[in-house]
């Protein structure tokens, strides 16, 4: 008879662990926020195509925000809105949104020929409905 209690209490036990188990993992894993990463990728590759034409130092030598984003907007997809800041340590974020997720994308430049200081290209992206 203590065999059958026994085996009943193991039973029990194991249904237990076995549901809790359950509760605990049934909520399915957080997807990753892929469009977010793409959305910095093209960002970046766009500044680093811009400058590898050897147009962003221009740019930013001569601090000419419009023409950089004039080109931008040709290379980025027209859903992405953006804007730009050239500045050295600390850049505005006007004309930027609030409210809605902004992705930064930094991208440093340093001099155009024969000007040696260092600057940093800030592109703020966000969704555009």
């Amino acid at each position: 008879m203590k065999g059958y209690i026994y085996t009943l209490e193991v039973l029990v036990a194991a249904s237990l662990i076995f549901v809790s188990l359950m509760f605990v993992f049934r909520t399915a894993p957080l997807k990753p926020q892929l469009e977010i990463s793409l959305i910095k990728q093209q960002g970046f590759d766009a500044l680093k195509y811009i400058d590898d034409e050897g147009n962003l130092k221009k740019y930013v030598s001569e601090t000419d925000e419009k023409e950089l984003e004039d080109e931008l907007k040709d290379i980025l997809i027209k859903t992405i809105k953006f804007e730009t800041e050239i500045c050295e340590t600390e850049c505005s974020q006007r004309n930027v949104p609030g409210g809605q997720a902004i992705i930064i994308v930094d991208y440093y430049v340093s001099g155009y020929r024969s000007s040696y200081d260092y600057k940093k290209v800030r592109l703020y992206m966000w969704k555009g409905y």
